[in-house]
């Protein structure tokens, strides 16, 4: 029987360090949001099978080619937060593409996919 794998595809924002506290007043630093945006080629997959995503990597500000980050990081997570998979792809122009090879020790299940 084959085992059938649902992907819940979840995207989280990087923040670093873009508040900064000063006298009971909340001010935006000046340090740039970096943003990931990726996106998967489906979103059930088999075991065996390859899980292929294009990531863009952005920040808030108006320059096109600022990028902070040279690397990306993709996890999979299974229902109890237990990272299956871990990942680091390159950043080129802002983009990432990859592959990620499902193993076939997974498990059926919904699975968590991160990236950071």
């Amino acid at each position: 029987m084959k085992r059938v794998i649902t992907l819940v595809l979840a995207v989280f924002t990087v923040f670093s360090n873009c508040y900064s506290q000063t006298s009971d007043k909340l001010e935006v630093s000046a340090k740039p949001i970096e943003k990931i945006v990726l996106n998967t080629d489906r979103n059930l997959y088999m075991v065996g099978e390859k899980l292929w995503f294009k990531a863009h990597c952005y920040t808030d500000m108006d320059e096109t080619d600022q990028r902070l980050s040279n690397v990306i990081y993709v996890e999979l997570y299974d229902l109890v937060k237990k990272s299956s998979i871990k990942k680091k792809f390159n950043i080129e122009n802002g983009k990432s593409f990859g592959a990620i090879d499902l193993p076939l020790e997974l498990s059926s299940g919904t699975y968590l996919l991160r990236s950071y």
